[in-house]
């Protein structure tokens, strides 16, 4: 006589961790390692779910799903070598309640992916009744609140340092550090100071700035990504691109035309659309928060305007000289004469 009982299905599980400061998330008790321990021992008397692989997005917004650990699960998932995912809460799968329906109500269940929500007692496989939905989305909603409320309190907040002149950048422009009595409070950087003032020196000159890169460079002066590894501070920048940076025309630009050398404080320059978007875009200047006599200047008002004048001029020196021709940027040569 055949054995009729079905052996319970074993499903291939995944467990998702994730935490985020940006998203107001409590690290005490969401911490990577709490979340683990926790799933850990909701699965200790369920021997049907076979752990398959451990997802941590440590330092991952909730607002998108752009995240490198979900990215590799699902992969996982649509290669068909998972079939189950399990989470502390909704709120560690996600933030975004649009996405996270999209995930647990259409990709998920189109994969025949079963999706367990521990301390909100949501399981998909269990769901007998349109209230689970209902409060399903609930969360979702409440969670994505959540986000809403603390980018508007973090705006508001850094609105309120910027008007104060308080600096708020995670890294001092060259030629400043931040004071250690005040990591709010510009200060000069007396090592650099004498660079920053022959860059514009040299510009008035009618040096271009890559002839003024040239010479720092043929100098030996450490670049400002140098200047900073050198200082001990970890600096990533899309602009590096030789593995010891070097002067270059953009740097020597960027320097000749920031006001922060005349004692000026300009912030609140770009924003996001929204607390979901996260791709910066800049601001009419109109909007700029610009605190004058802010610090400490390195240049004349008067140096840095004439400079400013002379950048939007052709004032260029000739190759092979090293001073500006007197009439440059003011007499042209018609050369159909």
């Amino acid at each position: 006589m055949k054995n009729n009982i079905s052996k319970p299905k074993v499903y291939k599980t995944d467990i998702y961790v994730r935490l985020s400061r940006e998203d107001g998330d409590k690290v005490e008790s969401d911490s990577i390692a709490n979340q683990k321990a926790l799933i850990k021992n909701y699965l200790q008397t369920k021997p049907e779910f076979q752990l398959h692989k451990i997802r941590v997005d440590d330092g991952y917004t909730g607002v998108n799903f752009d995240r490198p650990a979900f990215l590799e699960m699902l992969s996982d998932i649509k290669a068909g070598k998972v079939d189950c995912v399990i989470v502390k809460d909704l709120s560690r799968f996600g933030r975004n309640y649009i996405d996270v329906g999209k995930y647990v109500v259409d990709v998920f269940a189109q994969n025949k992916v079963r999706f367990i929500a521990v301390n909100d007692s949501f399981d998909t496989e269990k769901v007998d009744n349109p209230m689970e939905f209902i409060f399903f989305h609930f969360r979702n909603m409440m969670n994505d609140s959540y986000c809403a409320d603390i980018s508007m309190k973090v705006r508001s907040h850094l609105e309120v340092k910027y008007k104060s002149g308080k600096f708020s950048k995670a890294f001092a422009p060259y030629g400043y550090i931040k004071s250690p009595d005040d990591k709010n409070k510009l200060i000069v950087d007396e090592s650099v100071r004498d660079i920053v003032e022959s860059i514009f020196d040299m510009k008035l000159d009618g040096m271009s700035a890559a002839r003024i890169a040239e010479k720092l460079n043929e100098q030996g002066i450490s670049s400002p990504m140098e200047h900073k590894n050198e200082m001990g501070i970890k600096f990533k920048t899309v602009f590096k691109k030789n593995t010891v940076p070097k002067w270059n025309a953009q740097s020597v630009t960027r320097i000749l035309k920031n006001k922060v050398y005349i004692g000026t404080l300009e912030q609140h320059k770009t924003t996001t659309p929204n607390y979901k978007v996260k791709q910066r875009i800049l601001k009419p200047e109109r909007e700029w928060i610009v605190i004058e006599n802010n610090h400490e200047p390195i240049v004349s008002h008067e140096l840095f305007y004439s400079v400013q004048k002379l950048l939007k001029e052709d004032t260029r020196v000739s190759p092979d000289k090293e001073s500006l021709n007197l009439f440059s940027g003011i007499l042209y040569i018609n050369k159909f004469i």
